[in-house]
């Protein structure tokens, strides 16, 4: 009997162990994806950013044309 608690005993580690790697996979998976939202969004920001920048420069400089 004593055999075959060290075996249900092992069988419970491993269980266990595969489990943390499962719950540690999943979280590198969603931050990972987290980090790729964000940084998609942040390119986003920063594109909208230089052309709002440049469109600004360009009315500065087509201003006294109208005026």
């Amino acid at each position: 009997s004593a055999h075959r608690i060290t075996e249900r005993q092992k069988a419970g580690k491993a269980r266990s162990i595969k489990e943390k790697q499962l719950k540690n996979s999943r979280s590198t998976v969603s931050k990972q994806l987290v980090a790729h939202l964000s940084s998609a969004r942040d390119n986003l920001q920063l594109n909208n950013a230089k052309k709002a920048r440049k469109y600004a420069i360009f009315r500065a400089f087509s201003m006294p044309e109208i005026a």
